[in-house]
């Protein structure tokens, strides 16, 4: 009875076949992780696949939302959130991921900036291009992508961990600091315990195509590094930078 979705009376083959696969790979001393459709029991059905976010609105908004509440999702042991990076519907017929528009070729940055620092990174959408070499801002997007790329050791280091000690690679900041701070400070989280990133979800202005980010760096006892300038910065405060398009706020824990 636990197979079927309640008060439904329909079968849930994904959270049975997540299981099966999670069984078998443990038996071979492997740790088992399904890109696949979380099950339709709630909570706890997401134990052996991937939970995604759904078909979202390629907005702003969207993208902001996604950014805030991924973190959360390591309260409940959700672990490996999945998102259509770049979101998968258009909106009131904008941002449907025309690469010679410059809106939605920032929007899609932005969103492909986010993925880099997400636990999962996969791009979709519905009838829209998502190749980045067709859009304009193609020479950040490479960059965000190789990013990934190279945090691929630690990445895999995170989810290493994760397996044992069932907290996930994005978490909310205050799993790190009880300061006041921590709980207010809406969009970042902590990749890992020692980096910290806040993902831009706004629209850059002016001619430098530049956005002001200000991060809470909760405490340490050696204080925090900017990931792109090196700079140096004591823990327990409030940063305000300006970003450009190619720049992701990322600092690390000296």
């Amino acid at each position: 009875s636990a197979l079927f979705a309640a008060g439904t009376g329909e079968e849930d083959p994904a959270t049975w076949q997540n299981i099966v696969f999670a069984r078998r790979r443990l038996t071979t001393g492997q740790r088992p992780l399904a890109l696949s459709r979380y099950g339709s029991l709630g909570i706890g059905s997401h134990r052996a696949g991937i939970m995604f976010s759904g078909d979202a609105f390629q907005t702003w908004e969207t993208l902001g939302y996604e950014i805030y509440s991924t973190p959360l999702h390591a309260n409940a042991l959700v672990g490996y959130l999945s998102h259509d990076i770049g979101g998968f519907h258009a909106f009131n017929g904008s941002g449907d991921g025309n690469a010679t528009s410059a809106a939605d070729s920032e929007l899609y940055l932005r969103w492909i900036q986010f993925g880099a620092v997400a636990p999962i990174m996969r791009t979709h959408c519905s009838y829209c291009e998502r190749r980045i070499w067709k859009f304009l801002d193609f020479d950040a997007m490479a960059h965000a992508f190789r990013l990934r790329d190279a945090l691929v050791p630690l990445t895999y280091t995170l989810a290493q961990q994760a397996s044992r000690t069932g907290v996930a690679i994005v978490r909310p900041t205050y799993y790190s600091s009880d300061e006041p701070e921590a709980y207010t400070s809406r969009n970042q989280y902590l990749f890992g315990p020692d980096v910290l990133a806040s993902p831009i979800s706004v629209a850059a202005a002016g001619p430098r195509r530049e956005v002001n980010v200000t991060v809470f760096l909760p405490h340490a006892s050696d204080g925090w590094s900017d990931w792109e300038a090196a700079s140096r910065f004591a823990g327990s405060r409030s940063v305000t930078r300006a970003y450009g398009l190619a720049a992701i706020p990322l600092f690390v824990r000296r």
